[in-house]
């Protein structure tokens, strides 16, 4: 399962840049160090902001896992939009942001 279908990003085949650019959802961010969140901030706004290979329909790597696969949403944090990426293996990810140079964990989008 690639990190897009984790979070309902599945790009639709007719003009994608038009039907996702500028909805906007809301996250809860998991605040603290990667695995030990120690706090949590709900409904911070996420938009769909694909990159250039997620329009044409192309994954980040060949098998579609990784550590760091860049989604194709956005989640504005501290007057910043922040990329949530996805670490997956298997059949199971987990997404997050950098703030500062530490993960966050992102859920309920």
């Amino acid at each position: 399962m690639k990190p897009e279908s984790m979070i309902g990003a599945l790009l639709p085949s007719n003009n994608p840049k038009a039907s996702l650019r500028g909805q906007i959802e809301t996250a809860t961010l998991r605040l603290g160090p990667w695995g030990r969140e120690t706090s949590s901030v709900p409904s911070l706004p996420v938009r769909t902001k694909p990159l250039w290979w997620q329009i044409q329909g192309l994954s980040y790597t060949a098998s579609g896992y990784g550590s760091r696969i860049p989604t194709s949403r956005q989640v504005l944090y501290g007057n910043r939009w922040r990329r949530i990426y996805c670490t997956i293996y298997s059949n199971s990810g987990t997404c997050w942001i950098v703030v500062n140079g530490v993960r966050h964990v992102v859920t309920d989008y």
